[in-house]
């Protein structure tokens, strides 16, 4: 459910509804050659966007393997620098703290509404993905959103993808790559709703805030599980 879809999926979905809601009526009036046809139809449209959807994970879920070993390395510097870091989880919608390699505590995020995959420009809605560092930290009143942790999007990495994106003509001359994304409050809505950014409750930024310095490694990605363990789960 949490996967974004088109307009045109959005719409294919709405007309789901009204065909089973159909079908279902047709059903309670004893017309069950109407029911068939209009919950057949409601099943067509349904299944074209769980295909959708299922072809749009296991792409993005190839990534995995990459995502696991900067996990991994992050913990690994946290632990031997005894250093604060900070993971993004963006299938788990978790932020995930870790003290000098382990757990101190986790929080729930809300992403850009366009979050899967890496961000390769402004206005795209998407979170990025990668390494970063926490550039500076917005007390209550410096920011909009509450209290926030800047990024140092874009990074190195970001504006080489950025280049060479406009220069094979993925990306238009005009377009921008974009700045100011952060991890800050005014979260809790229950969805996707950012430009790209992660917003966290102001209770929980309140906790981040305190545990999180200057200079500290925030490391985003797609997750932390496989597509198959996952779906063991469920």
């Amino acid at each position: 459910q949490n996967i974004p879809i088109s307009a045109e999926h959005q719409k294919s979905l709405a007309q789901a509804k009204l065909l089973f809601e159909e079908g279902l009526s047709a059903d309670n009036m004893n017309n069950y050659e109407l029911s068939i046809n209009k919950t057949d139809s409601s099943y067509i449209l349904i299944t074209a966007v769980l295909n959708y959807s299922s072809t749009t994970l296991k792409s993005y879920f190839k990534q995995y393997s990459e995502w696991n070993k900067q996990a991994a390395s992050a913990i690994a510097r946290s632990a031997k620098q005894k250093s604060s870091l900070i993971i993004i989880d963006k299938y788990a919608r978790q932020c995930i703290v870790s003290l000098a390699g382990k757990l101190a505590d986790s929080y729930t995020a809300e992403l850009g509404s366009n979050w899967i995959g890496d961000k390769h420009l402004q206005g795209d809605k998407s979170t990025p993905e990668g390494l970063y560092k926490i550039s500076s930290k917005k007390a209550n009143g410096s920011t909009k959103y509450y209290k926030a942790l800047l990024l140092n999007y874009p990074n190195a990495d970001d504006k080489k993808r950025f280049a060479e994106g406009q220069k094979s003509g993925r990306i238009s001359k005009g377009a921008s790559i974009g700045n100011l994304i952060e991890i800050h409050g005014h979260g809790g809505k229950g969805v996707d709703w950012t430009d790209g950014c992660i917003a966290l409750t102001d209770s929980n930024m309140d906790k981040l805030y305190k545990l999180s310095e200057v200079g500290a490694e925030v490391l985003i990605v797609g997750s932390l599980k496989s597509l198959e363990q996952i779906n063991n789960q469920q």
